[in-house]
C-alpha cells in the first residue's frame, strides 16, 4: 500500500506533479494500491481558500480510497509517542497530524 503525503497531493491538485510520486512509473506500482490516511483529508480541507474550493475538495476526497486504522485509540497513542520521542530528542514536529500519518504508516 502507498500512502500519499499531503504535499504530494497538493502538488497534484495544483497540476504540478502526479499523485504517485516518482514511484508511479516503477514496475509493480499497480499492485500497490494508493490510499489516503484520514488525517491527510483534514490537512487538505484546512487549506481550502473558500467555500467553493472546500466543497470541491471534499467531493473529490469522498471518492478516494481511505486508509482507516483498525484501532483509533492505538493510532493516537502511537502518534503521541512519536511526537514525545521527537521532542525529547530536540526535534520539532511541524504538526501532530504529521505524527498521526507516520503512526498509521
Amino acid at each position: 500500500m502507498i500512502f500519499v503525503d499531503t504535499s504530494v497531493l497538493v502538488d497534484y491538485l495544483r497540476g504540478q506533479g502526479h499523485c504517485g510520486g516518482r514511484d508511479a512509473g516503477q514496475p509493480g506500482h499497480q499492485q500497490r494500491p494508493l490510499r489516503h490516511p484520514v488525517p491527510l483529508c483534514q490537512e487538505i480541507l484546512q487549506g481550502a481558500r473558500d467555500e467553493r474550493e472546500w466543497r470541491l475538495l471534499r467531493g473529490n476526497l469522498s471518492t478516494q480510497r481511505l486508509a482507516l486504522p483498525a484501532d483509533q485509540a492505538a493510532l493516537h497513542w502511537e502518534a503521541a509517542r512519536i511526537f514525545f520521542d521527537c521532542r525529547r530528542r530536540g526535534l520539532t514536529v511541524r504538526s501532530s497530524i504529521d505524527c498521526l500519518i507516520a503512526a498509521q504508516a
